[in-house]
């Protein structure tokens, strides 16, 4: 879920050039922390041009969040489709946030988004509540599986499993990347593991 700055590219990519550097300003200053002319010179081009794809930065904010949801959503089907057992399939969710901790300078793009919650529109804030409620949809779906093959046994209603295990894979991102402790967020994944005693 990593992406990267690079060199001026031709016009007919120039959207899509725009996203994924605007994605990486975002995850590494903050949605709020870079203008239309800071992106254009990383990409080389005009401010005009950004508008001409992305009207307002709002435009451009939902674009990203979109992206980012869809991004995700793909990469959990993915581990449906595998034939493994539930604790394997909910170690690869954990490795999709330890994939964007293996960059110090990374955090979610939607735990980025939500900490600047105040200053979103609203359309915004929607597409970001969206993303963090079709994961945990996800997560709950792995759960109530897991029950019914008996190979977990909830001490608390899932409804409040799923907030919980995102709430804390979000958080140790956050001070994974303060601290610069890589290991904070395995040991948050290896506590977790060890809590729900999915099998």
């Amino acid at each position: 879920m990593n992406s990267s700055i690079s060199s001026p590219i031709s016009a007919t990519d120039n959207r899509a050039k725009l996203l994924s550097t605007a994605r990486v300003l975002a995850q590494t200053r903050g949605f709020n922390a870079f203008s239309y002319r800071d992106l254009a010179e990383i990409v080389g081009i005009k401010t005009a041009s950004i508008h001409y794809h992305f009207p307002n930065k709002d435009d451009l904010g939902v674009a990203l969040i979109h992206q980012y949801t869809e991004s995700m959503m793909v990469a959990l089907h993915d581990i449906d489709s595998q034939p493994i057992g539930y604790l394997a399939q909910f170690n690869q969710f954990v490795q999709i946030f330890e994939q964007t901790s293996e960059s110090s300078e990374q955090w979610c793009l939607a735990g980025m988004f939500a900490s600047d919650v105040q200053t979103l529109s609203e359309a915004m804030r929607q597409a970001v509540t969206a993303f963090f409620i079709q994961v945990e949809q996800w997560l709950n779906a792995l759960l109530e599986r897991a029950v019914a093959a008996n190979a977990f046994r909830p001490l608390v209603p899932i409804s409040q499993l799923a907030p919980m295990i995102l709430a804390s894979l979000e958080g140790a991102l956050l001070t994974t990347r303060l601290m610069n402790q890589p290991m904070r967020l395995q040991g948050t994944a290896q506590s977790l593991t060890k809590l729900l005693g999915i099998r």
